[in-house]
């Protein structure tokens, strides 16, 4: 799967708008509000699983003292925008990302790698 480009999302919106598109943009405002269509797209149809762990390989790699809750919890984040395609920032301190223990969010950004969270 490649991904989707800014020139895809330009394409798109045009097709999407046109004036024998599928809907006139006045209504897509209606509907969606200024949301833009690359975040509605991520959020119908989620995130490449391998495209995701690889961006969060390199946030590992920038934090190699994180402990094993810390990488587990941002294993979950993957799945969660995997599925998603987009995660609002109140979503970390909500199920299923606090399902383990409801401090594993508190804990990855303040636990020290030999803390018992």
């Amino acid at each position: 799967m490649k991904p989707i480009t800014p020139t895809d999302i330009t394409a798109l919106e045009a097709i999407l708008v046109a004036e024998n598109g599928p809907i006139p943009k006045e209504e897509y405002t209606n509907i969606y509000g200024q949301e833009p269509l690359g975040k509605l797209v991520r959020s119908v149809v989620g995130l490449d699983h391998n495209a995701t762990k690889a961006v969060f390989a390199g946030f590992l790699a920038q934090h190699p003292t994180l402990h094993a809750d810390q990488m587990a919890f941002s294993n979950e984040i993957v799945d969660y925008l995997v599925k998603n395609g987009v995660m609002e920032p109140r979503v970390i301190f909500e199920t299923p990302l606090t399902v383990i223990t409801s401090r594993r969010c508190r804990c990855f950004w303040r636990c020290a790698p030999s803390a018992d969270c």
